[in-house]
Order: structure tokens, then sequence, then C-alpha cells
């Protein structure tokens, strides 16, 4: 596989634009050494993917190291990919998997303010017209917020991120995870319990 080490360093001003060529062709044809077909795929998800590793990390750093990662991985092992899901969300399943694993890293504990996902103009997005959608979604974004988003565990802050922030349905969910779709409902009852209780002052 060529190495696209360099092709992929996150620059902050970086917009993920939907190709009209399948995700998977294009993966595809970057594991085959095409520059532009790797190039195509850093576009097409790299936005999406960097801010939602930086709201589960709450580490900016750390995500960009996520979204390398991830998309480097996507095109080494296109071969693999079986079609049970989408591409994207399978994905976003090596995405969550690598910020488990960079979770644990002592780097993690570092502390670094995510003004760049915070002010971001495009954020949230939401398919949701829900209040209380609306309300979870400013709490992942908002600065004043991010200390209870930090207290949360990853697996908390993962499925709050992928419903509400990344508006993917519980059943995609559950296949990104890995889980089964109760396990998800049971996630997501008890992550906005959590949310809710730290925004109030309280603890679980």
């Amino acid at each position: 596989m060529a190495n696209y080490t360099d092709a992929f360093r996150y620059e902050t001003e970086s917009v993920s634009v939907e190709p009209a060529e399948p995700l998977l062709d294009i993966a595809r044809r970057a594991a085959k050494g095409d520059e532009t077909a790797a190039m195509k795929l850093f576009d097409a998800m790299s936005g999406r993917l960097l801010r939602t590793a930086t709201l589960i990390l709450q580490d900016s750093h750390l995500a960009e190291d996520a979204l390398q990662e991830t998309l480097l991985a996507g095109i080494q092992y296109a071969h693999r990919f079986d079609g049970k899901a989408p591409f994207d969300a399978w994905l976003y399943r090596i995405l969550v998997n690598k910020c488990r694993t960079l979770q644990r890293s002592p780097r993690w504990r570092r502390w670094l303010p995510l003004s760049d996902v915070a002010s971001n103009p495009t954020l949230p997005h939401t398919g949701s017209a829900q209040r209380e959608d609306h309300r979870i979604i400013a709490a992942l974004t908002s600065l004043d917020l991010q200390d209870a988003l930090r207290k949360l565990s990853i697996e908390d802050r993962t499925v709050l991120v992928l419903h509400y922030y990344e508006d993917r349905p519980i059943a995609e969910i559950a296949s990104i995870l890995d889980v089964r779709v109760g396990t998800v409902k049971s996630r997501l009852h008890r992550s906005r319990r959590r949310l809710a209780a730290l925004l109030k002052g309280g603890s679980e």
C-alpha cells in the first residue's frame, strides 16, 4: 500500500466534500497507489471524522491521530469490507476503535481547548427538531460544557456523539459499535441521564 501519512496530515480549514464516486471504489483505487483517490477519500471524510473524534476524545491532537490512522486503515483494509453496512459507517467503526485505543494512552490525560470545534459555524449537525436533542447537541459543542463531557466515560460520549451529533440511526450505531440494538438504547438512556446530572452540578 502507498504511504499516505503526509497526505492525511490534518488542515484546520478542511471540509468534507461528498464525491460522486462511491467511497469504497475510491478507497480501493487508493489502495492500489492512486494518490488522487487517497486525497478524494480525505476530502470526503476528514471533516466529519475529525470532529467526531475530537468530541469523543476531548483532545484535538489525539483526534488528528485517530483521523489519520482511520483513513490509512480504511485504504489498507478496503478489500476486507464485507458490505454489511455503508462504507462510511465502516470507517466510523474503525474510528471508534482507534479512539478507544488512544483514550487508553497516557497522552489522553492532557487537556486541550477545542475552540476549533466549538467555533465551527457548520456545527452542530442534526436532522432532529426535538428540543431535547438540540440541548444535548449544544452540550456536545459548547466550550462551557466540555468539562461535563470529559467526566463521562468514552462509551457514553461515543454513543451521544454518534446519535445526536452525527444523526446516526440506532441500528447503524449498533453495527459501528458491534453491540446489540438494545445495548445502544440502554447506553443512550444512561448517557443522557448522566450528562443531565453533570450539567445540573450533580453526579451519578
